[in-house]
């Protein structure tokens, strides 16, 4: 509600505020003696009482109606580690999980020999059809373009403060990959936006430890942005993320060296580039590596050009600033966020202005047959607002976001169409592979909508809890099939559990 935002705020800002108040008194009693402008002073003087109470009551008033039970409770503090512990599962992470060691299959285990001991130690419904192991043993990758049996890929979407569902999400999946022994075949994660922040924590491996969980139930607006001076024709941009910046470094610095030497996983983080209109990505992957289609010949695969090429657009992200950049680059939304600059001079804004749902870099650059799909908009049904001019520019937004995921999920059964049909023989630009998708979005019908941080510290954990039990339901359910080329988005509600089901597949 909008008293924990005022409460959050003047927080943050109690110091701004109190040198507005002081600035007004001064204004008072010097204009206080000049009859002409005595009227200025009367408008400065309820500026300051307006200040004033900001500082004074909303702080008091909150606690007092917490007191009389008429707002929800504040959400407990975790006091486990920060870094490398484990948590209840209840807060978002897999109790007594081992720190994930990020590297290729045969690292320690050949694949055969993990999925044969899966198999005996695991009998029954793993060993069904429709299950992930089921899906390991049907398909093996050509050599030419992969030495693994399975390649997993993890899109996230844009979408503000409903990331905490993403979060969530990406909790459940992180237990259930673990579980059956999939972790080291996810070799893509591409996300835009705040898809790009929680993809962080992923690469990073701060997914079962709760890391994640931890910083969505304690993000507020006074911890990720300030105000900015804005003036007229001079600016074109309201607040500064500088506080959101300054968390980057002490959450990832000390687990992002690995990631920065390469993959898998192998990341790719948008932004749209303002001066070209184009999309633009940011990966790890090394400038020799070229990506692969079928050959002409129809037999094997060959390798077409390199992932990395900053003519159109694709970057190597090689530093820890670079990495940053990535991120945040991703997340400028206009006009919230001041426009980001390169060394060139180039404009960039929010990677969602152009594809909320980055799928292709995943299949494209990286042959993914098995997709994990988390959009945050597709699910846009709601009811509009008459008298809001915020409230109505937001909605346009939203409505934009989950068209643009939605034409993204039918582009994936377009793709398995062509390739049915021949076409990679003729084009490079298409999956290598047919994809099967896994693609779970959040109702509108849930309390937490884009722009909504304020309500975070109130309802992150339920959100988290929410997602993360829709989750694992769908997983469960989901028939793992080499063989099922339809492309089906679970949505669920507040329930925590899918409820429904939309069909994106060409007929």
């Amino acid at each position: 509600m909008w008293l924990e935002l005022l409460r959050s705020l003047s927080r943050r800002f109690r110091w701004a505020l109190v040198g507005g108040l002081v600035a007004a008194a001064v204004l008072v009693v010097g204009l206080g003696r000049v009859s002409a402008v005595r009227h200025v002073g009367v408008v400065a003087a309820g500026g300051a009482a307006l200040l004033g109470a900001w500082i004074l009551l909303v702080p008091r008033l909150h606690d007092l109606l917490r007191a009389l039970e008429l707002l929800p409770p504040e959400p407990p503090v975790p006091t486990g580690p920060r870094a490398g512990g484990a948590e209840a599962p209840d807060a978002g992470g897999v109790a007594g999980a081992a720190p994930q060691s990020f590297g290729t299959p045969d690292a320690g285990v050949a694949p055969e020999a993990g999925r044969d001991a899966r198999a005996a130690s695991e009998p029954g419904p793993a060993a069904d059809r429709g299950s992930l192991s089921a899906f390991l043993a049907q398909d093996r990758a050509p050599p030419e373009v992969d030495d693994t049996e399975l390649r997993i890929g993890i899109v996230l979407a844009g979408g503000g403060a409903r990331g905490v569902y993403q979060a969530g999400a990406l909790a459940a999946l992180w237990e259930f990959l673990e579980r059956e022994g999939a972790l080291p075949y996810v070799r893509a994660v591409a996300g835009t936006s705040i898809g790009a922040w929680n993809a962080m924590f992923w690469l990073t491996g701060q997914v079962s430890d709760g890391e994640l969980a931890r910083w969505w139930r304690e993000a507020e607006p006074a911890r990720l942005v300030e105000p900015a001076r804005w003036f007229p024709w001079l600016r074109n941009y309201l607040l500064r993320d500088r506080p959101w910046r300054e968390a980057f470094g002490p959450l990832f610095s000390d687990r992002a060296e690995s990631l920065l030497g390469g993959g898998p996983p192998w990341l790719y983080f948008t932004r749209t580039a303002v001066d070209r209109a184009r999309v633009e990505v940011g990966t790890n992957r090394g400038p020799d590596y070229r990506y692969y289609r079928a050959a002409p010949s129809g037999s094997g695969y060959e390798p077409v050009a390199p992932v990395v090429d900053e003519t159109l657009g694709r970057f190597a992200i090689r530093t820890f600033e670079e990495l940053r950049e990535a991120v945040f680059t991703s997340m400028d939304i206009p006009p919230v966020f001041p426009r980001f600059h390169d060394r060139r001079g180039l404009a960039y804004e929010d990677g969602g202005v152009i594809d909320n749902l980055p799928i292709r870099y995943a299949t494209r650059f990286e042959g993914c047959n098995l997709l994990f799909i988390f959009p945050l908009h597709a699910s846009f049904e709601q009811r509009h607002s008459e008298r809001s001019i915020l409230r109505r520019l937001g909605r346009v937004m939203e409505v934009r976001q989950g068209a643009l995921e939605r034409d993204a999920l039918r582009d994936i059964s377009l793709y398995n169409e062509l390739i049915g049909l021949g076409a990679p023989s003729r084009r490079a630009d298409i999956h290598v592979k047919p994809v099967t998708s896994f693609i779970l979005a959040p109702s509108r019908e849930l309390p937490i909508g884009t722009f909504d941080f304020w309500k975070l510290p109130g309802g992150g954990s339920e959100a988290l809890a929410c997602s993360r039990a829709a989750t694992r339901a769908a997983l469960e359910a989901f028939e793992f099939d080499t063989a099922d080329r339809s492309v089906r988005m679970q949505v669920f509600g507040p329930e925590g559990r899918p409820s429904e089901t939309h069909d994106f597949t060409l007929r």
